[in-house]
């Protein structure tokens, strides 16, 4: 799997072929799934960044840890929470300013507390390692629809 860095070099590669459409595959467009990627990413760094290490606490959780360990979110078992939602107009210069925002953020996370944290909504507290593993398992999944999509499109 590749790293954070080299899936946003994907993404804003992926971003030159537009908004494709393929429904076979998935409901939502190629922008979506890139837009929806880069507001987890965007949010979840923002959350890692400001979090307390002193608030950390880990708790054992099967899905975490079946997720954490095969790298593998299976298609169409999740739905995202409103806060990283797509809006229904979605367009490549607010996708690349996202990947912007994302660069600085990156950058500062790299500085935190190997005991900052994020914690998900189905998994709980995840530490710096786990998140960032999870953002690259998470992203992971979203590049293989959009490259699935690719396909069909073409």
């Amino acid at each position: 799997m590749k790293s954070i860095k080299d899936q946003l070099k994907s993404i804003a590669t992926e971003l030159d072929k537009g908004n494709l459409v393929v429904a076979s595959v998935s409901k939502k467009g190629t922008y979506w799934h890139l837009d929806h990627s880069l507001r987890v990413i965007e949010g979840v760094l923002e959350t890692l960044i400001t979090s307390k290490p002193e608030d950390f606490s880990p708790r054992i959780n099967f899905w975490k840890k079946i997720i954490l360990l095969t790298g593998y979110i299976p298609r169409g078992k999740g739905k995202a929470p409103k806060q990283v939602v797509p809006l229904p107009e979605i367009s490549k210069d607010d996708l690349l300013k996202r990947l912007e925002s994302i660069q600085v953020l990156l950058s500062k996370s790299e500085n935190t507390h190997k005991k900052a944290h994020f914690n998900h909504p189905l998994f709980k507290d995840l530490n710096k390692k786990q998140t960032l593993r999870f953002l690259r398992i998470h992203t992971h999944h979203h590049l293989k629809i959009i490259a699935d999509i690719n396909k069909r499109a073409n």
